[in-house]
């Protein structure tokens, strides 16, 4: 399950725009690493783990269209918020589908179902 936060909290250049309970997982976006190509969205993203004291950022790309994702990018942190030691992983991953709860479903609402990209610059 997957529900949007109403509430729009910064930390540093992060927006949080969900929280996972399925995963225990904050969500964040950076609004300002989107890219717009198409139906294609390349975007950073931040999961943090409250309760394991840790997090991850990821650089993605998402096909507003088929539904499906591809991790570019992944650097873990020892610490919540992306803060502590680094662990970064240049991760290709194939395209994967994903359902519209999962947290990449709550990216696929704000990028691709919500308009948003309508009033990108």
């Amino acid at each position: 399950m997957f529900s949007l936060s109403p509430l729009n909290v910064y930390a540093a250049d992060w927006e949080l725009i969900g929280y996972s309970p399925d995963f225990e997982t904050h969500i964040y976006l950076d609004f300002d690493s989107i890219v717009v190509n198409e139906n294609f969205r390349t975007f950073t993203g931040m999961q943090d783990f409250p309760n394991k004291k840790n997090s991850r950022k990821t650089r993605l790309i998402i096909d507003c269209d088929k539904q499906m994702i591809k991790w570019l990018e992944l650097t873990s942190y020892d610490m919540n918020m992306g803060l502590g030691n680094p662990k970064k992983e240049n991760i290709i991953s194939d395209w994967q589908k994903y359902s519209s709860n999962s947290p990449y479903g709550g990216f696929d609402d704000i990028l691709c179902r919500s308009g948003w990209v309508e009033k990108f610059p």
